[in-house]
């Protein structure tokens, strides 16, 4: 099954379906032995997250970062939201905490899981916790990365950017990457809302989030905002 292939499945949550296939074909892409085996592990985690199967990812995602000598914050991003699925809120902060520390991470200086640290910080009333996560947001901010994505949702949460301008932001991104950036967007606003007190409209957030049509659900917000959502139903 080639990336592309598993883009278009993920846009169409077919999450069974590339399991599926995974398993039966592997990664199909042209490159070589062991950048397929990185490709399929990772894309195999991402299905199995989203199946609800916290175990099996954050055990596929173990052996990307143990098999990789600079591993990305992206894998530390994924697994840390296995754990928090699992339950397992101490190995979930420490992921994010790591991601931090990654050479490879997103546009605007890795920032990335320094706005994943802020959710269990409001999510666990860890006021040293939220504090952690706005020293690691304004260091970030405060580089010349910052005028790239995701450096917006940092602001947001600082209070220093609004609804408006987050939108506007977002609609200078790419068409294809928008949906999975609303999604995001409508995550930290779930979570804005929770650090208010409004735990209604919080969950009404993450409905939004997880509705958002057209994304590839790759985001590690889509994930714990479904899980928010389960959670809210249960």
């Amino acid at each position: 099954m080639t990336g592309g292939e598993i883009q278009e499945a993920l846009r169409a949550r077919r999450f069974t379906d590339i399991r599926i296939r995974l398993l039966a074909e592997g990664n199909t892409d042209r490159c070589g032995e062991e950048k397929r085996l990185e490709l399929y592990r990772r894309a195999l985690a991402r299905v199995e997250l989203r199946l609800g199967n916290a175990r099996a990812a954050a055990a596929l995602l173990t052996s990307l970062v143990e098999s990789n000598p600079l591993p990305g914050a992206g894998d530390y991003n994924e697994r840390g939201a296995c754990y928090w699925l699992m339950e397992d809120r101490e190995a979930a902060i420490r992921d994010w905490r790591e991601g931090l520390r990654c050479k490879y991470g997103d546009g605007a200086g890795n920032l990335s899981p320094a706005l994943l640290l802020y959710y269990p910080a409001v999510a666990l009333s860890d006021e040293a916790l939220r504090q952690e996560a706005i020293e690691a947001i304004e260091q970030r901010l405060n580089t010349g990365w910052a005028k790239n994505w995701p450096a917006p949702l940092g602001r947001y949460l600082l209070d220093q950017a609004d609804d408006a301008e987050l939108a506007q932001e977002i609609a200078r991104e790419h068409p294809i990457s928008q949906p999975d950036e609303r999604c995001r967007f409508e995550f930290y606003r779930a979570i804005k809302a929770f650090e208010r007190g409004d735990e209604p409209l919080a969950i009404r957030r993450c409905q939004c989030a997880v509705a958002i049509e057209q994304q590839t659900t790759s985001s590690t917000e889509f994930v714990l905002a479904d899980h928010m959502v389960r959670q809210a139903a249960a």
